[in-house]
């Protein structure tokens, strides 16, 4: 027999937990083994149990707690089996109908929510520089560049292009940038005055919008795609779910990697004295990847919150970590719609603003501001970098209000440019109470009494939290880079670095979790 070191009750010698209290044994008194009478299985991991206990002495999950409506429709848990290749393939063509449902989704979302532009707008009196102004200089630099393009080589400096002359960007391109896929603007110049004189030049400019409210449409009509499919197929193990989301986010990739083809603008001018091209398109191969990792990880994630199978500890983490995120990011939505509502729709910086670019409406500022009000909360860093910042990067602390380094160099705008954050400051604050608040409160409710499972299920839950945060803050990222023939000359930044995005939400909310599951703890043994 093992003794537990905290209440004396006696255990078997297999014992790992105390049937008692639930807690740890350490194995420092042992006696001759005992026959075990009236044993009946542990409901979780089927260990057989000594009658009156109140905890496994394997898994350490109460006995006790559970009503009997809830062991006679317990689930199995669900666990990695081996497939065949016949059941790979006809998961690839069963999960195409939900594929194609997600973009008709998609198209819907955006085609409702994109506004009318009015290209004949004056926006001459909003160049003051700040991290919103910065955001649509780019996307006007965008839409001429598009326009030199589709134009051959471009319209006299100073004037803007006008409604009758300028394209729209299509509902395709706005569906490719809304995972996240770069722009590319590339000129070729081959000056050839004779044999003995010639040259070539050539540069490259790469878009990352932040239009990160297509990418929330996206993640809805993936998610809705996944419920379907979840009630439909009803997969009894999780290598069904792995290679399901792996086919679904493949067709889906694939879709928008040969949209690129059909997408792209390309233009010739052929001079007595030089040739010029001007391409404008989105790279493949970066559509591919970004796409296929949204989708798969949404999609997978979406049956393992639709599914009503008993979870592996870590993926229980996951599942519940993921419904938690969504929680607070409507929660912040909604925030974000009554702020947008209440002080922008009556300003004239805006209405002027927005109408100039369809890049630049109300649904995409109420997901900018979302977004960052929530990683406010999670002490995540802003990244600017611009013209008036030399080669310097700076990294903005939100609830600080200071920066990472000392910049000597400065331009005197420089206070203008953080000016709507200073403004905005007691916001920060009230994003981190709720933030923290909600996390804690989701802590409280992890029921699982072994300390070595609570720390799996908070690892999976602070994971996916980490991972979803990460690809929103990604897709409210402003970003212009150019590269010459000497490599990048010039960069211009406003938003949030992946990595280190990851990196903080991942240790924070995996604290926060911790800290609320340990309260819960203390007030149990009391």
């Amino acid at each position: 027999m093992i003794y537990c070191t905290t209440c004396g009750t006696a255990n078997p010698k297999e014992a790992v937990y105390c049937m008692h209290d639930g807690l740890p044994l350490h194995k420092d008194f042992e006696v001759a083994e005992v026959k075990h009478n009236d044993m009946k299985p542990c409901l979780y991991c089927g260990t057989e149990s000594i009658e009156g206990a109140s905890y496994c002495y394997v898994c350490g999950e109460s006995i006790n707690e559970l009503t009997q409506k809830q062991i006679k429709g317990h689930p199995h848990t669900v666990t990695f089996e081996r497939i065949s290749k016949n059941d790979v393939v006809k998961q690839a063509f069963m999960v195409i109908p939900f594929v194609m449902f997600s973009l008709l989704l998609i198209v819907m979302g955006i085609q409702l929510t994109t506004e009318e532009v009015d290209r004949n707008q004056n926006i001459a009196s909003l160049q003051s520089p700040n991290i919103f102004t910065q955001y649509h200089n780019t996307v006007r630099h965008l839409d001429r560049l598009k326009f030199e393009t589709t134009n051959g080589g471009g319209y006299e400096r100073g004037t803007i292009p006008t409604e009758a002359d300028e394209p729209h960007f299509s509902i395709s391109e706005y569906m490719l940038l809304a995972n996240g896929t770069s722009i590319k603007f590339s000129v070729e110049e081959m000056n050839h005055y004779d044999e003995a004189n010639s040259s070539y030049h050539s540069y490259q400019m790469y878009f990352s919008l932040g239009v990160v409210h297509y990418l929330v449409i996206i993640l809805i009509a993936t998610f809705i795609s996944a419920y379907l499919y979840s009630i439909w197929r009803k997969e009894n193990h999780l290598t069904n779910q792995v290679v399901s989301s792996l086919m679904y986010a493949g067709w889906y990739a694939l879709f928008f990697a040969i949209l690129t083809l059909f997408v792209k603008d390309e233009t010739v001018i052929e001079h007595d004295y030089a040739d010029q091209s001007y391409l404008f398109n989105y790279p493949m191969i970066d559509t591919f990847w970004k796409s296929f990792l949204i989708a798969s990880i949404v999609f997978f994630v979406g049956q393992l919150v639709w599914g009503k199978h008993k979870l592996p500890v870590v993926l229980s983490g996951v599942k519940v970590g993921a419904m938690w995120f969504l929680v607070i990011l409507t929660l912040f939505y909604l925030g974000s719609t009554l702020f947008s509502l209440v002080t922008l729709t009556d300003s004239s910086y805006f209405n002027t603003v927005s109408k100039s670019s369809s890049f630049i409406s109300l649904f995409i500022v109420i997901g900018q501001i979302a977004v960052l009000a929530l990683n406010m909360g999670l002490l995540n860093v802003l990244y600017l970098k611009g013209s008036i910042f030399f080669e310097e990067t700076l990294y903005y602390h939100l609830l600080t209000q200071e920066l990472g380094f000392e910049v000597e160099r400065v331009d005197p705008m420089f206070e203008a440019f953080f000016e709507p954050l200073y403004s905005s400051h007691l916001w920060f604050w009230v994003s981190m109470v709720v933030v923290f608040g909600l996390l804690f409160f989701a802590g409280q409710r992890v029921e699982f009494k072994n300390i070595k499972n609570q720390i799996w299920f908070i690892s999976g839950f602070a994971l996916i939290f980490a991972v979803l945060n990460s690809i929103l803050a990604k897709g409210t990222t402003t970003s212009m880079k150019q590269l010459g023939d000497e490599g990048e000359n010039y960069t211009r930044l406003t938003g949030f670095e992946f990595i280190t995005t990851f990196g903080i939400t991942l240790i924070l909310v995996w604290l926060v979790v911790f800290m609320g599951v340990l309260l819960r703890r203390m007030m149990t043994k009391t």
